[in-house]
């Protein structure tokens, strides 16, 4: 339980890189096939670039903080909390 925010924010990042992947999948075919709004796409792809680049990489801290176990949150009693 120690790491379940983290587990969560771990697993909606990815949920939402997989869906640019299919964005960005999507763009490439209409921009492939031809589009009557190229810049539209292309845009898309760039958002997608952005997401990748500047979000994604807050795994590695979700994944660090979800291995590291539950010592350090669990190291006080819970009587530590009374007031």
């Amino acid at each position: 339980m120690a790491g379940s925010s983290d587990f969560l924010h771990l697993l909606g990042h990815v949920c939402l890189g997989l869906m640019w992947g299919e964005m960005a999948k999507a763009a490439s075919t209409a921009l492939e096939t031809g589009t009557k709004d190229r810049a539209f796409y292309e845009e898309k792809l760039i958002t997608g670039q952005y997401y990748m680049a500047r979000h994604l990489p807050a795994t590695a801290l979700h994944l660090a903080r979800i291995t590291s176990g539950g010592d350090t949150v669990m190291a006080l009693d819970a009587e530590a909390f009374s007031g």
